[in-house]
Order: C-alpha cells, then sequence, then structure tokens
C-alpha cells in the first residue's frame, strides 16, 4: 500500500513538474525573430510644373526599438534626390529596406517613422509619421508620397 502511494505521488509530481516546466520554458525559449520594413518613397503629386522649380525635398526614415520604458534607435536613413522634380512616380518607387535582427515579439516593438522636410529657398516646413511594426508578421511596407 505504501508502495502504491509512492508511485502515486512520483506520478502526480513529475505530471506538475512537466506542465509547469513546459510553460517555463516556452516564456524563456522564445525565438528571435528578424523583423524588415520596406519604405517606398514616391512623388505623391504632379511636381513638373514652374512653381516647384527650385523646391527641394529629403525624407529621414528611422526604426526605434521599444521595450518596456526604453527606447533604442536601431536604424537611421536619409533619401535625398535635391530637387522634388526628381522623385520618381507611384508605379516606381524608391525603395529602401530594413531588417531588424532579434526581435522578440512579446517583449517588445518595432516602430519605424519617416520625417518629410520640403525646403523652398531656405524655408522649411516638416512633417513626421510612423507606423508600429505587426507582431508576428515578418514584413511591413510604409508608403511614404512627398
Amino acid at each position: 500500500m505504501k508502495k502504491g502511494i509512492f508511485v502515486l505521488v512520483v506520478f502526480l509530481f513529475t505530471g506538475i513538474i512537466g506542465m509547469y516546466g513546459k510553460r517555463i520554458g516556452h516564456i524563456i525559449a522564445e525565438k528571435p525573430e528578424i523583423k524588415t520594413v520596406r519604405f517606398s518613397v514616391f512623388a505623391g503629386t504632379d511636381y513638373s510644373k514652374y512653381q516647384y522649380k527650385k523646391s527641394k525635398a529629403k525624407v529621414v526614415l528611422t526604426v526605434y526599438r521599444f521595450a518596456g520604458d526604453k527606447q533604442e534607435l536601431v536604424w537611421e536613413g536619409e533619401i535625398d534626390k535635391g530637387s522634388i522634380k526628381s522623385y520618381p512616380s507611384p508605379d516606381q518607387p524608391i525603395f529602401k529596406e530594413v531588417s531588424v535582427f532579434n526581435v522578440y515579439d512579446r517583449n517588445e516593438t518595432l516602430a519605424a517613422y519617416y520625417k518629410v522636410i520640403y525646403d523652398y529657398k531656405g524655408s522649411e516646413i516638416s512633417y513626421e509619421e510612423g507606423i508600429s511594426l505587426s507582431a508576428g508578421s515578418n514584413i511591413d511596407l510604409l508608403k511614404i508620397p512627398i
């Protein structure tokens, strides 16, 4: 009888440890992912008119990683074609692709931002927008009309 109770206790104990161990192992063993963001930059309107002759534009691209209260700049780049008329049409955009390695979806969030800066004879105006990259998705596209 003592042997039967001992076997039952050992069986229950190993079952509980196994279930608890799987839960901890699942939390600890989250595999890092590679996230990719594709920036697509193009002229959002027809800039062939005379009034745009001396206008310039550039786009500053950034990718940030957020984990709790911490924020980290992962990547920053710039697209500067000079004259605003030099930017391609929407059917032939300029592409920049950025891959970020070792992303843990449960604990971290990636965000992609862009800042468009217009310059006309030394006067600048700009705006900034961004998106949070999708959890579970490995590739996100950010379209940027200037």
